[in-house]
């Protein structure tokens, strides 16, 4: 630049001699003194933008949680919207703990059956072998009641031929008969009376604490499931008592095969006995309380649903139904069973569901179905009792009481027999369900037992003989 100003003013001063004038130089400012761009720091010697890191890497704000995804405050419940104190009911408005009925006088927890007679039974440890109980009362042969009138010779089906009263009968599984002899249970102790003459044989007393809850008969010898946690075995000709076995709490329903008396209990097992001495042989635990037992073809089913080998106790097979299942019966080769709503069929051998039949109320469960002929016979809490092809489940016939009460049914001659709630004892016909007869009493009925031509059936705590229908 300094070389191309030089040759300007070189020329410029050629051309003012040419002229012939001369402008002085200094007017001029030279390039020279202005300052050249150089000195300025050029832009490259900034730091770049680009070398800042820039914003963007920056977590931006908005991938922050933002404040107002937070519940706000005013989304708590303010402190105004809290009952105030004084909306509380003041403490002297409350009535005071003098008026309350004191805990002195609750029933202490004492007399409550304690929570370990209800939890599964690992920690239980029943009674291993029978015991006999020498307090018990003998048996007695004073008779208790007055026979009824001579049975009528012109009697028709349904009519009552005589009636039994003592101190009061109880059992809603009815009398036992076999060969001439009707046992039945009172309050106090166990009676067993002629068939014939209603005169009174012997009665086995017990405490009315005891609470009798089941009677089977085998082989000569009554056994007697009680609330005091024990089996008892008595002579059926004497009435003596030959063995009891003690378990953890309540025992139920009794069967007997193969020299062996089964049955289960409240503290959760199935029992297996030596029905002779009472020696124990086995038990199983299971997952609640045992009602009742079947055992056929070496199999004991029970609960929901058990099949354990009988001999062993180990177990075959389970089927688990919705709902408590309290008396299966087994019949051909089939487990009939009611839970909840339905009614099962299923393989006694395997287990394997047949079929079920939903019914329109609660199947009865604290009774035992009946079968014969192809039919499964059972109540239903919606009043009906029910007739069901035992091969397909197919609803053949239902039949409607006046009460969802319903006794275990027996079938003879072919009739069905049950009673009822509202205070009936029906005969149906077991093929088409038709009312043949209906006995009133004055209270719920119990199950009936068919025998020589009589029903035999408990109500109002009296025995009651009535005139089956003759057989076809």
């Amino acid at each position: 630049m300094r070389v191309i100003a030089a040759a300007i003013l070189s020329l410029l001063g050629m051309a003012a001699v040419a002229c012939g004038s001369n402008p002085p130089l200094p007017t001029y400012t030279p390039l020279a003194t202005h300052t050249p761009a150089a000195t300025y720091t050029p832009l490259p010697t900034l730091v770049p933008l680009a070398t800042y890191t820039p914003l963007p890497t920056h977590t931006p704000l908005a991938t922050h949680t933002p404040v107002a995804t937070y519940t706000p405050m005013a989304t708590y419940t303010p402190l105004p919207t809290l009952v105030p104190l004084a909306t509380h009911t003041p403490l002297a408005t409350y009535t005071p703990a003098a008026t309350y009925t004191p805990l002195a006088t609750y029933t202490p927890a004492a007399t409550y059956t304690p929570l370990p007679t209800h939890t599964a039974q690992p920690t239980y440890t029943p009674y291993p072998t029978a015991a006999s109980v020498a307090t018990q009362e003998t048996a007695i042969l004073t008779p208790t009641a007055t026979p009824a009138a001579p049975i009528s010779s012109d009697a028709k089906p349904g009519d009552l031929l005589w009636t039994y009263k003592s101190s009061g009968l109880v059992g809603p599984l009815g009398p036992v008969v076999v060969e001439g002899v009707i046992y039945a249970m009172e309050w106090d102790g166990l009676l067993s009376l002629d068939a014939a003459t209603r005169e009174l044989l012997w009665k086995y007393e017990y405490e009315p604490r005891t609470l009798v809850s089941s009677v089977l008969l085998a082989e000569g010898i009554i056994y007697l499931g009680s609330r005091d946690h024990r089996l008892y075995a008595l002579n059926a000709t004497t009435g003596e008592l030959l063995w009891t076995y003690l378990a953890s709490d309540a025992v139920n329903h009794s069967v007997v095969a193969d020299g062996v008396v089964y049955f289960g209990s409240e503290d959760y097992h199935l029992y297996a006995v030596d029905a002779a001495t009472g020696e124990l042989l086995w038990k199983y635990l299971t997952n609640s309380g045992v009602n009742s037992v079947e055992v056929a073809n070496g199999i004991a089913y029970f609960g929901n649903l058990y099949a354990l080998d009988a001999a062993t106790g180990e177990l075959r097979w389970r089927y688990e139904m919705d709902g408590w299942v309290y008396w299966p019966v087994v019949a051909g080769g089939v487990v009939y069973a009611g839970a909840g709503y339905d009614f099962y069929a299923l393989d006694a051998a395997t287990g394997e569901l047949r079929w079920s039949y939903e019914a329109e109320g609660e199947v009865w469960l604290g009774r035992r179905p009946a079968v014969a002929d192809g039919v499964v016979y059972f109540g239903s809490a919606d009043r009906h009792f029910y007739a069901l092809n035992t091969a397909t489940g197919e609803l053949l016939w239902r039949y409607r009481t006046g009460n969802l009460d319903f006794s275990s049914p027996e079938v003879a001659d072919g009739v069905v027999y049950f009673g009822s709630g509202d205070y009936h004892l029906y005969a149906l016909d077991a093929t088409t369900g038709e009312l043949q007869w209906r006995y009133e009493t004055g209270s719920g009925v119990s199950a009936p037992r068919v025998v020589d031509g009589m029903v035999y059936f408990i109500s109002d705590g009296t025995l009651y003989a009535v005139a089956a229908s003759p057989g076809p």
